[in-house]
């Protein structure tokens, strides 16, 4: 992210798209990253920044309409992971290229208990983007809690690779430490 943003200042578009894409893939939620992509010409990258984080005008007194996907993506950022999985469901049915819908609606059902729907969500996210940072996270807790830690262990090692200080799995996992410290996979905090 950072070496795209720098090639982008620099002018450099074709470059940071090349460091930028595969951050994406990475963090395919992650609004800023899609937006970087938009200015350097990803027509598909605008779209679904406009989705992730979509324009405010503070100054007039208009509403701008939001998409269903940004209003999914609402219900997830404000805890309401009934409301977006009802809202994220159909979309990622009729977009699964989508990858920033279906990651939402993982971790949507995720939250809500759906162990079987989230798992292959993150499987189906897995195999365009083996190092989807929360479809690793996400699918590594799900393995320890079935007692599969085995199988989680490389997820966790893919997770830690793009985030070694662990702070999207802190935030990812905080509810779930509440909850039930045992059932969080072996990462280093």
């Amino acid at each position: 992210f950072l070496a795209g943003r720098a090639e982008l200042v620099e002018g450099h578009k074709d470059q940071a798209l090349a460091a930028l894409q595969p951050a994406a893939l990475v963090a395919p939620d992650d609004g800023a990253i899609r937006r970087l992509l938009a200015e350097c010409g990803s027509d598909p990258d605008a779209a679904i920044a406009a989705d992730l984080m979509p324009p405010v005008d503070l100054v007039s007194n208009d509403r701008t309409p939001i998409s269903s996907i940004t209003l999914g993506h609402l219900f997830l950022r404000q805890g309401l992971p009934v409301h977006a999985s009802s809202q994220l469901r159909p979309i990622w049915k009729a977009q699964p290229g989508r990858m920033d819908v279906g990651l939402a609606l993982a971790e949507s059902v995720w939250r809500l208990g759906n162990n079987d729907e989230a798992e292959s969500i993150c499987r189906a996210l897995r195999q365009v983007s083996p190092h989807c940072l929360k479809a690793n996270l996400i699918l590594s807790q799900l393995l320890c809690a079935s007692g599969r830690s085995e199988e989680a262990t490389p997820l966790c090692d893919a997770a830690t690779a793009v985030d070694p200080e662990n702070l999207v799995a802190r935030d990812l996992y905080a509810w779930l430490a509440i909850r039930s410290g045992s059932q969080l996979p072996s990462l280093p905090y």
